[in-house]
């Protein structure tokens, strides 16, 4: 019953994350990456994100959304795990 449990907690925050990395371009400009994958979210969580992370506008430099291969952590076995990246710089 625990690993159960534990296995559907891991994979819903798993599915349900969104990340971001900071960084700086050479001319100073503030940016990051936004990483919002999983099932339960879509580019709109994203882009509040980015707004979230900017403090309010920004320009979007990429943006991909795609599926790739990953592997399930209960039972190894691979599944399709939905890609989402964000690149933008802060500002206009």
């Amino acid at each position: 019953m625990r690993l159960a449990a534990f296995a559907s907690l891991s994979l819903f925050s798993l599915a349900a994350c969104v990340h971001s990395s900071h960084f700086y371009m050479p001319d100073g400009t503030e940016g990051f990456v936004i990483r919002c994958g999983g099932r339960f979210n879509d580019m709109a969580a994203c882009y509040n994100r980015a707004y979230e992370e900017c403090h309010g506008p920004y320009k979007i430099l990429n943006g991909t959304e795609d599926q790739r291969v990953g592997y399930n952590y209960v039972n190894g076995q691979p599944m399709i795990v939905d890609h989402r990246e964000l690149t933008v710089t802060c500002g206009r």
